[in-house]
């Protein structure tokens, strides 16, 4: 596989949280931002370590505090999504 792919892919989660973002500001609905920030960076996150370890370039280290930061951003996507359960 072409590690360009997965760039696209970047690109297009980067594209979906500016989509995202318009619709959430004109609704009024900013509190959902956290979340949804939280959600799409701990994806694009994984989708990095998917390209750098297919390139090889990348020393092991280096891809496994990627993944940390990935599951941190999945727990806070999590945490922050709770949060605005209980609220309701």
């Amino acid at each position: 596989m072409n590690p360009a792919f997965i760039d696209v892919i970047v690109l297009l989660i980067a594209f979906e949280f500016v989509g995202i973002f318009v619709f959430l500001m004109r609704r009024g609905r900013t509190d959902l931002l956290p979340a949804v920030l939280f959600f799409l960076l701990s994806g694009a996150t994984l989708m990095i370590v998917i390209r750098f370890s297919l390139s090889d370039h990348i020393p092991s280290n280096t891809l496994l505090a990627l993944l940390g930061v990935s599951f941190v951003m999945h727990i806070l996507a999590l945490f922050t999504a709770w949060r605005l359960i209980d609220r309701k």
